[in-house]
């Protein structure tokens, strides 16, 4: 059996391209936006959210996960900064962030927490060669965050839901999948993860990474330019 690990899919190459794209969009169109405020959306809110669906798209659309809208919206966007913190319309945004789907909670970076631990306990130097069934186990973990972020980027990540998202857990969750990007992306530890799975298995722990990778870069837009920060968490 051939257990070298494959080079990436199209999809891969594509991103690359729409990394690129991002980059010019950033500089060009994005800036620093203001936080939009509680209600319907207008016209005005919908025409500074173009730059980054365009970016959006062209990143979702090689895993085929792209749709007009969210399968749930946010009930409830980011209060303004003139309001109470401890008022009745920012305590339910809070309780919100924590419990609806279509919210980055400031629990969503706990699942990832296994998979790092479970991949930093096989890296180590004193951890003899993982066996098919350890990488077989990581992938199982892999496949749990990969489903969580299919849906972070179907919702909390959708256009129409950024102007609802904190600041906060965002960069929590960022930082964690950070931290998985750059212990796979070190020399020669795909491979000590991967080298015993079969072909689809490793095309799955690479979908997984890939998909992973896709939702870092759109949490770091919208940490940066859509989502708010107050109230403090």
């Amino acid at each position: 059996m051939d257990t070298s690990i494959k080079p990436r899919t199209s999809r891969t190459l594509f991103a690359v391209c729409a990394l690129l794209l991002i980059l010019v969009c950033l500089h060009d169109n994005v800036g620093s936006m203001p936080l939009p405020a509680r209600g319907p959306v207008r016209a005005s809110d919908s025409n500074r959210r173009t730059p980054y669906k365009n970016i959006y798209r062209s990143l979702v659309d090689p895993f085929e996960l792209y749709s007009n809208r969210p399968s749930v919206r946010a009930p409830v966007l980011a209060p303004r900064t003139t309001d109470n913190p401890s008022s009745a319309v920012t305590r339910n945004y809070v309780h919100m962030l924590r419990t609806n789907p279509a919210y980055i909670s400031p629990s969503a970076g706990d699942a990832v927490d296994s998979v790092l631990a479970r991949m930093r306990a096989l890296l180590d130097r004193s951890h003899p060669a993982p066996t098919l069934a350890e990488q077989r186990s990581l992938l199982a973990l892999f496949d749990d965050v990969a489903r969580q972020a299919t849906w972070d980027l179907q919702n909390p990540l959708h256009p129409n839901n950024i102007g609802a998202q904190h600041a906060v857990p965002i960069a929590r969750l960022k930082s964690k999948y950070k931290e998985v990007i750059e212990l796979l992306d070190a020399e020669g530890r795909l491979s000590k993860l991967t080298n015993h799975l079969n072909d689809a298995d490793s095309d799955r722990f690479l979908n997984a990474f890939d998909l992973l990778n896709t939702e870092h870069t759109l949490l770091e837009i919208v940490g940066a330019n859509h989502a708010a920060r107050f109230p403090g968490l």
